[in-house]
């Protein structure tokens, strides 16, 4: 069972995430609340995937709010947060965070 202090060090590692693609993409003064939601995606994905380059990572994500955040697009995501292709495998895996 995850404790309090699990949350917090998912929140302070999705941050770092969010800082890592600010300083990429030259994005300023965001809420703690979004940069938390935002890294998430990041911190998930590098994890379960192994990709470490965040502009590689950004490129998986087909989140609405995410892209619409980050490139003003304003995309249906149809539900799926995120897509993977593992090459090698051929293997596509789909995310949903909820």
């Amino acid at each position: 069972m995850a404790s309090l202090n699990d949350y917090k060090l998912v929140d302070i590692k999705s941050k770092k995430y969010f800082d890592l693609l600010a300083s990429s993409r030259g994005i300023k003064n965001v809420l703690d609340k979004q940069k938390c939601r935002m890294g998430f995606y990041l911190f998930i994905l590098e994890n379960y995937t192994g990709v470490t380059d965040v502009d590689e990572l950004v490129e998986f994500i087909t989140d609405t709010d995410f892209n619409r955040f980050l490139f003003d697009e304003k995309v249906d995501d149809c539900g799926i947060d995120a897509v993977y292709i593992e090459e090698e495998t051929k293997v596509i895996k789909l995310f949903n965070f909820k």
